[in-house]
C-alpha cells in the first residue's frame, strides 16, 4: 500500500472527514481524494498538498 494511501486514510479517520470535507480543504473533489485512497495517480500538486496538510497536522501533535 502507497504511504501517502495509508496517511490519507488515517488522517480522515482521526478528523472524522469525508472524502467530500477533505477534499474541500484542499481546494480538490472528493473523487479526486478517493483517487488518493486507492492509489489512482494524482497530480503533483495534488499530493504536495495533501503532504503538507498531513505533515502540518503531525508536528502539532508533537508540540502538545
Amino acid at each position: 500500500m502507497d504511504d501517502l494511501r495509508t496517511k490519507v486514510l488515517l488522517y480522515r479517520a482521526k478528523h472524522n472527514l469525508t472524502q467530500k470535507e477533505l477534499g474541500e480543504i484542499i481546494g480538490v473533489t472528493a473523487q479526486t481524494i478517493s483517487f488518493a485512497e486507492t492509489g489512482i495517480h494524482i497530480g503533483k500538486m495534488t499530493r504536495a498538498k495533501l503532504e503538507i496538510l498531513i505533515n502540518s497536522d503531525k508536528k502539532k501533535g508533537e508540540e502538545k
